[in-house]
């Protein structure tokens, strides 16, 4: 004896049914280059960034006429130049217009989305990969965890090399550590308890360090990872900049029977300031 069941027999009889929504598999968003400081102009076929190094005091003695045209000793740099080239990221999709026919939502509007968070998360990593290459401050290793000494000696570290940059409390300064060390963040008591910090911004409450000691935190996976653990960053604007011959923009295109989305720029970054950032080196 037979007996109808949902697998066989009665198979071609129950119905299927489709959400209305297509979900977006999470991507992650622009956390540094938005801090960076914008070029003054397009980076073109390449940008230039003059910088003006310190200039040397002299003392004369007592007894020096301060006066003539040879009296003064006259300082000057041999003057250096930050060079950026500029690269164009884009992501396309195509579809052919019989499946759009055929389907019951529209998912053009899930491409425009998703091209445009596949570009920004590029260049979001393309830009944060500089912090693996400061040289005048570092702090952590490959085996370290976010702690409260590591915060501040990267405060410190920053204010004695940034000088007339950075004044804590006045200055902004960004600090973003990578996404696997917020459990670690979160467990600097001084930083998250209301009866330490006395204001009404309760990381307790929200789930999330704000600010703390004039840094505001920030939380990324699109940082750099290599054999010296993953490099995040505490910096000020000055540190790094980004120039745009070309903002990220979402294009549509009807081609005979296929419908094109398009997300594209071209884009330049560079370290400005060596001496105004961090980096902040914290377990992969």
């Amino acid at each position: 004896m037979a007996t109808y069941v949902p697998a066989t027999q009665a198979a071609n009889w129950i119905e299927q049914h489709w959400d209305s929504e297509i979900g977006i598999t999470a991507y992650q968003e622009a956390v540094g280059y938005p801090k960076f400081k914008k070029f003054s102009e397009k980076p073109g076929k390449t940008f230039n960034f003059r910088k003006h190094a310190n200039l040397t005091t002299t003392s004369p003695a007592d007894t020096a006429v301060l006066g003539g045209t040879t009296s003064l000793t006259y300082s000057a740099n041999t003057e250096a130049v930050v060079q950026a080239s500029p690269s164009t990221r884009y992501c396309a999709v195509e579809v052919d217009e019989n499946i759009l026919w055929r389907m019951v939502t529209d998912p053009m509007d899930t491409f425009r989305k998703s091209v445009d968070m596949s570009v920004t998360e590029k260049v979001d990593n393309v830009a944060m990969a500089l912090f693996a290459s400061l040289a005048t401050s570092t702090v952590g290793g490959p085996a370290a965890n976010i702690s409260k000494s590591l915060v501040l000696e990267a405060q410190r570290k920053l204010v004695v090399a940034g000088k007339m940059y950075v004044k804590i409390g006045q200055t902004p300064m960004s600090f973003i550590v990578s996404h696997n060390q917020v459990d670690q963040l979160g467990s600097i008591t001084d930083f998250m308890a209301a009866n330490v910090r006395g204001d009404d911004r309760n990381p307790m409450v929200t789930g999330w360090l704000f600010t703390a000691l004039g840094m505001k935190f920030y939380e990324s996976g699109n940082l750099t990872s290599d054999g010296n653990g993953t490099h995040g960053c505490l910096f000020v604007e000055d540190a790094f900049g980004i120039g745009w011959n070309k903002e990220l923009t979402v294009k549509l295109q009807e081609i005979e029977l296929v419908q094109r989305v398009i997300a594209a720029c071209d884009f330049a970054v560079l370290e400005r300031f060596d001496e105004l950032a961090v980096d902040v080196q914290t377990v992969n």
